[in-house]
């Protein structure tokens, strides 16, 4: 509590000196990161907010991933768990789950790659048909054998 109402740098120092004694406190790690934020320290804020993702509930995790994806950092997260997170969050935020989904495609040699146009393909085969045929042209086209393209297949949707 006392740190609040700080100027950022004094809210950062007391926020570490806490997280000495109690590395694991989901409250400081969170004083910490916007402080981090208001100093301009992009580096350590997002460590701190990859420390945090650990710490937290996934049902809180919407604005900490929200932030990554702002700083361009979503690809500090595993991509296998970015993936798994991707999925979880397709009902209560469609648009993170795509901006999670878009981070994974973009590093193009990635593992996860095919499953991740699959799972965008899918996110948007409704909504928006085109993008859709578009995640799936780039699936069929560099991944042609991988389970991915067969189950896309297996849908009935060719791009």
């Amino acid at each position: 509590d006392r740190i609040v109402g700080r100027s950022p740098a004094a809210a950062l120092q007391a926020a570490e000196h806490h997280l000495q004694t109690h590395p694991n406190d989901v409250r400081a790690l969170r004083e910490k990161a916007e402080a981090l934020a208001l100093l301009g320290d992009k580096d350590h804020e997002v460590e701190t907010l990859v420390q945090l993702l650990d710490l937290i509930p996934e049902l809180e995790q919407a604005d900490l991933l929200k932030r990554l994806s702002t700083l361009s950092q979503l690809s500090q997260i595993p991509s296998v768990r970015r993936a798994l997170i991707a999925e979880k969050l397709k009902i209560q935020d469609p648009s993170l789950s795509k901006t999670i989904l878009v981070s994974v495609v973009e590093e193009s040699e990635d593992r996860q790659r095919p499953d991740a146009l699959l799972a965008l393909a899918s996110l948007e085969i409704d909504a928006s048909p085109d993008s859709a045929k578009s995640w799936l042209a780039e699936l069929f086209q560099h991944y042609p054998l991988h389970p991915a393209t067969e189950l896309a297949k297996k849908r009935g949707w060719t791009p």
